[in-house]
């Protein structure tokens, strides 16, 4: 029993050591190192000159939903899948109409207790004007294939 109080004690004296140390740290650290004020996030600006574009498509009561940004003059693709899937679209556009558009796209998609993973490269043309880009694509994409093509219609851009 003498033990058994004897540690006790000892970890109450450290318990209100301990206490004291941030009670006395609590009181002099204002002073010492005021608190920060975090800097508001700005808002993102909306890139001038870059499309975006959005649609879907549903397969056997799924839905893969995409979202793309397009350079108009030309450059860097950048994109994502969400819903049934979600990964990144990545690409490069030339900027002509009808211009080149090569890229990639990775996916995993979850579907009831499955999961597939979409990887395919593409390449097409864009035409923007038309509102319309026509893609190639090859890769591995579960329940279509290995390859194909197809066409998306947009809401033409001036």
């Amino acid at each position: 029993m003498i033990k058994f109080t004897i540690v006790n004690n000892f970890l109450l004296g450290i318990k209100n050591l301990t206490l004291g140390i941030v009670a006395a740290l609590s009181v002099t650290t204002p002073t010492i190192f005021p608190k920060a004020t975090p800097a508001p996030t700005p808002l993102p600006t909306p890139a001038k000159n870059v499309v975006v574009r959005t649609g879907e498509y549903s397969y056997q009561g799924h839905t893969l939903k995409y979202t793309l940004r397009i350079p108009k003059n030309g450059g860097p693709i950048t994109g994502d899948f969400s819903d049934a899937c979600e990964g990144p679209i990545t690409g490069t556009f030339d900027g002509q109409e009808g211009g080149n558009v090569t890229g990639k796209a990775e996916a995993n998609c979850k579907v009831v207790l499955f999961n597939y993973n979409l990887k395919a490269t593409y390449n097409a043309k864009l035409y923007l004007k038309q509102g319309k880009v026509d893609i190639n694509w090859e890769g591995k994409i579960p329940y279509v294939g290995d390859k194909g093509s197809f066409t998306i219609n947009f809401e033409p851009v001036n």
